[in-house]
């Protein structure tokens, strides 16, 4: 399967495909080259109740953000293209996706790789592999429901305007 069909099958392309309110299941924007490994997390993803869709790369995964608007974007660092800390500072200037919490994964076990990326914005850092419990648990952590994410939202939108 090539990428691009890959990337529109398991992925959306309009905000208003996304059901509304907050008893939708919440959703995840998995953006990772890697083919093999974004249908075994897409699977993974999905089993846990996330809606998941798949962008192929950087410019794919920010098109998919700022159209689908999801909870929360897992994404890969390492990506031809758009490097991940591109696509997190390019997610950060927009308004439309500026709140969204971007959850890195990558093989690097570099600390200073993993500083910078916390200090680019993003809500946390996953090394590869890790495991399901580990990022069930970090993915939870920005994906309560929506009536107990009211504090939450407030004060996520309190740090990114300081």
């Amino acid at each position: 399967m090539s990428t691009a069909t890959a990337w529109k099958t398991f992925s959306i392309g309009k905000k208003s495909a996304v059901p509304a309110g907050p008893s939708r299941s919440p959703s995840i924007l998995l953006i990772e080259d890697d083919v093999d490994l974004s249908e075994v997390l897409r699977l993974l993803l999905e089993s846990c109740g996330h809606r998941v869709w798949v962008a192929f790369n950087g410019t794919q995964g920010f098109d998919l953000a700022r159209d689908a608007g999801p909870d929360l974007i897992l994404t890969d660092i390492e990506m031809p293209g758009m490097h991940g800390f591109d696509l997190l500072r390019k997610l950060r200037q927009s308004e439309a996706t500026r709140r969204i919490p971007v959850v890195l994964h990558s093989g690097s076990t570099d600390a200073r790789e993993k500083q910078e990326g916390l200090d680019l914005g993003a809500a946390a850092f996953l090394s590869k592999p890790c495991s399901l419990a580990e990022m069930r648990q970090t993915i939870a952590c920005f994906l309560q429901p929506v009536s107990a994410m009211s504090g939450h939202a407030q004060f996520r939108d309190l740090l990114l305007s300081a």
